[in-house]
């Protein structure tokens, strides 16, 4: 069981430290693979992830629970997103991981299919929306990319959200949010900031 990922493993390879990843509520499954817990605005729980590989495309599964199938979300989002306005909203949990660690609020989509899983309650008090769009994987994105971005554009109408929507197009830039990061982290802050300015809107 040795192929199978620890959070030590996501640690190196996502260039973020042991004690930043079990502070998000990773943890080892015995035998090997980790398990993601899904803490909800309410102060519940959605149903947590278990991940077997590095990459969560082909390598995590849903745990077995009545939970329902939430947004990846962390109470630290409030004051992210009250300290610098913004919420970004990306597919996949490593995202999610990179931002926190820098002090950004994201929502995590588990699967670019389960866009509607996320509500009002996840995104404030953000005065502006940013939808990551990657590379146009069809492993990450079944239907196309743009299908993505559409598809969060409506539910975010859906939800009522307020604020202002922009779109960051992520494929000229790098390949994903955390190989940016790993790139160079003392001007990943700047350099994110500087492309959600630029972001076009919605």
């Amino acid at each position: 069981m040795s192929d199978l990922v620890s959070v030590d493993l996501l640690a190196r390879v996502k260039h973020i430290p042991v004690e930043v990843l079990t502070g998000f509520g990773l943890r080892d499954i015995p035998g090997g693979g980790v398990r993601i817990a899904y803490p909800t605005p309410d102060g519940g729980l959605g149903r947590a992830r278990h991940r077997w590989q590095i990459t969560g495309l082909t390598g995590s599964t849903f745990e077995d629970s009545d939970r329902p199938v939430r947004a990846y979300w962390r109470p630290e989002n409030r004051e992210f997103a009250e300290r610098r306005g913004i919420v970004l909203l990306a597919e996949g949990e490593s995202t999610c991981w990179t931002l926190w660690y820098q002090g950004f609020a994201a929502v995590g989509f588990p699967g670019a299919e389960n866009v509607d899983c996320f509500d009002r309650d996840h995104l404030s008090p953000a005065k502006t929306a940013v939808i990551i769009a990657e590379r146009d994987d069809p492993d990450t994105y079944a239907d196309g990319v743009a299908d993505f971005v559409e598809r969060v554009r409506r539910h975010l109408d859906a939800c009522g959200y307020p604020g202002e929507v922009r779109l960051l197009d992520f494929a000229p830039v790098a390949e994903d949010v955390n190989a940016l990061y790993r790139n160079d982290p003392a001007a990943f802050e700047k350099a994110l900031l500087k492309l959600v300015a630029e972001a076009p809107r919605r």
